[in-house]
């Protein structure tokens, strides 16, 4: 995906690509992240969807855990007083 992202900057047409990033600016390197995850995503929808969900669902795991430990030591101390 960031390999895809990376294109932008390059492309002769980049300014017409920007959505987030002021089109006053004159260097490609000052593109926003956001805009060439945009970019990403009109170019490779499915790679960029998966890379999306796969991050969005490693997240969701994290809080599971989390909440799960949470209640194993909430549930801990109160058995041990």
């Amino acid at each position: 995906m960031s390999w895809k992202a990376s294109l932008l900057p390059s492309l002769t047409d980049w300014k017409s690509h920007l959505v987030f990033t002021p089109r006053s600016i004159i260097a490609s390197k000052d593109i926003y992240e956001v805009d060439m995850f945009l970019y990403a995503f009109k170019v490779a929808p499915l790679i960029t969807s998966l890379c999306f969900l796969s991050l969005f669902a490693i997240i969701l795991i994290l809080i599971q855990f989390v909440k799960k430990q949470l209640v194993h030591v909430s549930e801990s101390k109160v058995t041990s007083s």
